[in-house]
C-alpha cells in the first residue's frame, strides 16, 4: 500500500494505492460501504472522492478537500 499526502493553495489530496485484486465500488455495488461513506464525507466538506479499481487491479483513491477559506 502507498499513501501519500500534498497541500497546495487549494487544499489537500490523499492518494492511497494498493496492488489488491480490484473491483471496489463506492456507488454501494460492491460488498461493503466504507468508499461511499467516504465519498459523502468528502462531498459534505466540498471535496471529492475518484477511484480507480479495474478487476485485477491495482485500486487508487484519491480524495481531495479544500482549504478552508
Amino acid at each position: 500500500m502507498r499513501l501519500r499526502l500534498t497541500e497546495d493553495e487549494h487544499g489537500f489530496r490523499l492518494e492511497v494505492t494498493d496492488n489488491g485484486r480490484g473491483g471496489a465500488a463506492v456507488d454501494g455495488t460492491g460488498t461493503g460501504t466504507g468508499l461511499a461513506g467516504l465519498a459523502r464525507r468528502a462531498a459534505a466538506l466540498d471535496g471529492t472522492l475518484d477511484l480507480s479499481s479495474p478487476p485485477g487491479g491495482p485500486t487508487a483513491v484519491t480524495m481531495t478537500l479544500p482549504r478552508e477559506n
